[in-house]
């Protein structure tokens, strides 16, 4: 599958999309202070659960952070676990 990344600000909220051709498949919102970028929030779409679609936006979130030289936390769960199954491989 060919994901890709896109950044929105809709009605004041932070938000990544991950996308498979034009349909969102997961969707991270975050904040952003100073050096500090902070997900809220980890959601992959009914139809796409249980493909990579999950694991595929953590991955390229984090590429972004450290791209952009960001410190990334998490407030969500399911991102940290996830972000753990990165970092100790």
């Amino acid at each position: 599958m060919n994901y890709t990344l896109s950044d929105s600000h809709e009605n004041g909220q932070n938000k990544f999309e991950l996308k498979e051709n034009s349909n969102t498949a997961a969707v991270v919102e975050y904040t952003k202070a100073n050096d500090v970028l902070t997900v809220l929030h980890t959601e992959v779409l009914p139809e796409y659960r249980g493909t990579p679609a999950g694991f595929s936006i953590v991955e390229k979130v984090k590429a972004y952070a450290e791209k952009n030289q960001l410190n990334l936390q998490s407030e969500c769960g399911y991102f940290s676990h996830q972000l753990d199954k990165i970092t100790s491989t």
